[in-house]
């Protein structure tokens, strides 16, 4: 009875945990239902894109043996289109490439060309040109021959025209001026504002030159800037070289500092010359107008060399001939050396400047051939300074010594003169007092 008591206990305790086994089986089985029409759904929609990738694979690959068929077709038919048109072309093929080795050739001479600023759209003509006279399949228009030609016609008469037009152009110190108005000198030369521009074909630009020609090339461009013709104008063919070297040439002053300290030594020597030849000028065109007074006022000796060897005759002439003679030459010999005085410095100048003109070129041959030996003769820029010294200092010292020569001999004649007419009035008081003697006697 126990043992039937306690079968019945765990059968009800054990039938819920059995109905929630129960439900939890039906509900894992319809999940499981569920899952499998899932994947055969999915497998069902894979098998479709796959069936349709397939058939758009075939459609594609059908296209693409169509297409290749018919570009085997367009190709032969084009073939043969090419050979037709060959032949029917005949000797222009040979004119058109005559046309477009033209154009080329146009298009580079008008790229460097300075009236390319004035007409840029012919550029893009020409390039455009170039490229359908190269295409075989398309034939060139008449009006585009007919313009190479108008281009080239234009080209020409531009070289012989002075024509103002407006452009941009960059300053010196890099700004840039709108529209300004430019003036070109035929196929050479660009101005604006009175100053030179340089044309750049690379940038396609027009520059104003950071260094300007002065003298008559600057006055000739102000000249055309304002119009005053006819107009003596500095024109350059080289479009450009011959204003650089013009421009690089070097002044007075930077010549001279060429020289260097020898250079400045022989210039120390000119002006040396220079005031004694003005000092010594001043002086015996001084006393030669005393001594024009004094011969023409002889009884009264002044304060002069002819006045003092008259006062000397004066105070000596009753003294015999001979006594006189030792007087009158004792102050003859007192008045000349000062009418000498200092011309020596001039011949001794005329002498030693060409020598210190061949020291500063020996100097300047030494600083070549060093160059020389340090970086070669690669760049003639390096041994420029020591050529420049070698020449200058030449040139320098035969500047200073010709004309001091020269002024030394003009002055020493003058002086000789002067002396001359001293022995002359100094003989005249002997021989009329050894007249006298002889008369006395």
């Amino acid at each position: 009875m126990t043992r039937v008591l306690v079968c019945v206990l765990a059968a009800l305790l054990m039938a819920p945990a059995l109905a929630a086994d129960s439900l939890s089986l039906d509900t894992l089985l319809e999940q499981a239902r569920q899952g499998r029409a899932g994947e055969a759904r999915e497998n069902r929609e894979r098998l479709a894109r796959f069936r349709a990738e397939r058939d758009r694979r075939d459609a594609l690959e059908q296209r693409s043996e169509n297409l290749e068929q018919r570009f085997e077709a367009n190709r032969e038919t084009l073939e043969a289109r090419r050979a037709e048109l060959r032949e029917a072309l005949g000797g222009m093929r040979e004119v058109f490439g005559v046309v477009q080795q033209v154009a080329a050739d146009a298009r580079a001479d008008f790229r460097d060309s300075v009236t390319q600023v004035q007409y840029p759209e012919r550029d893009a003509f020409l390039a455009g040109l170039i490229q359908r006279m190269g295409n075989a399949d398309r034939l060139p228009d008449l009006d585009q021959v007919e313009r190479l030609w108008l281009e080239l016609d234009r080209e020409m008469r531009a070289g012989g025209q002075v024509a103002r037009f407006k452009h941009p152009i960059v300053e010196a110190d890099g700004d840039t001026d709108s529209d300004e108005t430019v003036t070109r000198v035929g196929l050479f030369q660009l101005t604006a504002d009175d100053d030179y521009l340089e044309y750049l074909p690379a940038e396609n630009r027009l520059v104003e030159r950071a260094a300007q020609p002065d003298g008559a090339a600057r006055a000739s461009a102000e000249a055309l800037d304002e119009e005053r013709f006819p107009v003596a104008f500095a024109l350059d063919p080289t479009r450009g070289e011959l204003l650089d070297m013009l421009v690089r040439m070097p002044g007075f002053l930077e010549r001279l500092r060429q020289g260097g300290l020898i250079g400045y030594a022989i210039l120390l020597l000119g002006a040396v010359a220079v005031l004694v030849t003005l000092e010594r000028a001043l002086v015996l065109a001084r006393q030669r107008r005393r001594f024009k007074r004094q011969m023409a006022d002889p009884a009264h000796p002044g304060d002069n060399p002819l006045g003092r060897i008259l006062a000397c005759y004066a105070d000596q002439r009753h003294r015999d001939p001979e006594t006189l003679e030792l007087k009158i030459g004792e102050a003859l010999i007192k008045e000349l050396p000062p009418l000498q005085k200092r011309l020596v410095w001039l011949k001794m100048i005329a002498m030693v400047a060409p020598l210190m003109g061949l020291l500063g070129t020996v100097t300047g041959m030494i600083v070549t051939f060093q160059s020389i030996t340090l970086f070669g003769t690669g760049d003639p820029k390096l041994m420029a300074g020591g050529i420049s010294q070698a020449l200058v200092t030449t040139v320098m010292g035969l500047s200073v010594a010709i004309p001091t020569l020269l002024l030394h001999t003009l002055l020493h004649a003058r002086a000789r003169a002067l002396g001359q007419v001293l022995e002359e009035q100094a003989a005249g008081m002997v021989a009329e007092q050894m007249a006298g003697a002889r008369a006395a006697a």
